[in-house]
């Protein structure tokens, strides 16, 4: 019963948003980031929301815009002409991948892509759209922390909240176990995720027009990072700690003193709590990534595996340096690499946990060019429409920009360590990127009121 009603709450979203369709980004965002479908598909065996929605959405679109005109986000074409140049690489592998059916998997998992990129780039056109989009990964990142830190708090590890609030017994360190926060994904995908809520909170909180706004950025912010510390993810705090720079250059001057103090409370708190305990002897043993130069493999076993991994993918480029090894075969190559590495004594099929040494393995040069080229261009997108806001005077929104880019250079950077188990986020993400470029194209605002008309239209030409 609990399934079928939150399988109902979701497609009387999805029937909402057809009849108004403004708030259709919005809507597919909160869905995808709370991966509200394949959770309730995993959890309670409804049907995937996701394979009506996605097509749905993208139909009634592109159909208002074909057949009464309706104004659609001018970033549509050079993200489809991207997207699917990456995707004709990934499936040219289907001419020499060792297992094509591995392939042919990963490529429907590019299918998914596809439709959420284009999905957000024709819905998401407008400074309003772009807000309303935020706040909704806002929102899904306060109810998974919340929920997660909840059940942590209160022992809850029995009930998993529909499977949005998972904790797993896992390796911490050495011999050593504890509950690990997952959410709906994985512990440390969990923690990825989180990291790129943090600094769109942080936005709210600092600049927030209204009391609710502030709340809702600080309280998320607080959950995410708890949530964060719960998952004892490394490759978290490793890019929670990337984030940290530029959200502190970001902060404005006459707060800076106080984001400091409390920065500074936050860290020493954290370093009493966690220095003694189980996560805190696991972020220390990074240190003895260092003695790798020296000759000496971490005695850590799962430093020891992320080694291997890497080193085999980088091995698999060496070896194939045009094409790679094919789309979705890094895991059938693996064991052969390991052997001859000879510090991973694990059996299991293996990742690569690095989306970039991902795409370099299996889709060699011509991979990385156009995998580099989308993400250039997602990235130049944003920050050139930071720039124009700025120029034009319409701060808030310039500020919002900034928000993003910070989050997305903490979710690139975490993907140093992670491969792409959750392809979905990712699109997601650079779908939203590739969306804000036209705000660069926007007239000049002066004000919240002007902000919110629409900026960012295409036309039939």
């Amino acid at each position: 019963m609990e399934g079928l009603l939150l399988f109902g709450l979701g497609l009387a979203g999805l029937v909402a948003v057809a009849l108004r369709p403004e708030w259709v980004a919005p809507y597919f965002t909160f869905l995808l980031y709370m991966r509200w479908s394949d959770t309730l598909r995993t959890e309670f065996g409804v049907p995937p929301l996701f394979m009506l929605a996605a097509p749905g959405l993208l139909l009634l679109l592109f159909g208002r815009w074909l057949f009464s005109g309706a104004p659609v986000g001018q970033a549509w074409r050079p993200a489809l002409v991207l997207a699917l140049l990456y995707g004709g690489v990934c499936l040219g592998s289907l001419l020499f991948a060792v297992e094509p059916e591995r392939t042919g998997e990963a490529l429907m998992n590019q299918l998914d892509g596809l439709f959420i990129l284009m999905v957000l780039v024709l819905a998401l056109r407008t400074p309003l759209d772009f807000e309303r989009t935020l706040t909704a990964i806002l929102l899904a990142g306060l109810v998974l922390g919340g929920l997660s830190v909840y059940q942590q708090l209160s022992g809850s590890f029995d009930a998993s909240f529909a499977g949005f609030a998972r904790a797993e017994l896992r390796n911490i360190y050495d011999e050593t176990s504890s509950a690990r926060s997952e959410g709906p994904v994985s512990a440390n995908y969990f923690a990825l995720i989180l990291v790129v809520v943090v600094p769109l909170a942080v936005h709210r909180l600092l600049h927030g027009e209204e009391r609710l706004e502030r709340l809702l950025g600080g309280l998320t912010a607080a959950v995410s990072l708890a949530a964060i510390g719960f998952t004892y993810s490394r490759g978290g705090v490793v890019a929670l700690a990337a984030v940290a720079l530029p959200m502190a250059i970001w902060v404005p001057r006459r707060r800076r003193l106080h984001v400091a103090a409390a920065a500074a409370v936050l860290g020493v708190a954290a370093v009493v709590a966690l220095g003694p305990t189980q996560f805190g002897q696991r972020l220390a043993a990074l240190s003895e990534i260092t003695s790798v130069a020296k000759g000496r493999m971490p005695a850590d076993s799962a430093l020891r595996g992320r080694i291997s991994e890497m080193t085999a993918a980088v091995m698999m480029f060496a070896d194939h340096p045009v094409f790679g090894v094919g789309y979705g075969n890094y895991e059938t190559h693996y064991h052969r690499y390991a052997r001859e590495i000879a510090i991973d004594g694990r059996r299991e099929e293996r990742q690569t946990h690095s989306l970039y040494l991902e795409v370099a393995a299996e889709t060699g040069l011509v991979g990385l060019a156009v995998f580099g080229a989308l993400l250039a261009f997602a990235l130049s997108g944003v920050l050139r429409a930071r720039r124009a806001l700025l120029e034009a005077g319409r701060e808030r929104e310039a500020q919002a920009t900034t928000a993003l880019a910070i989050a997305l250079f903490g979710y690139l950077t975490g993907s140093v360590f992670l491969h792409l188990s959750y392809p979905r986020y990712f699109w997601l993400l650079v779908g939203i990127a590739f969306a804000v470029r036209g705000l660069a194209q926007s007239q000049p605002a002066a004000g919240r009121v002007e902000a919110h008309q629409p900026a960012l239209v295409g036309s039939r030409a």
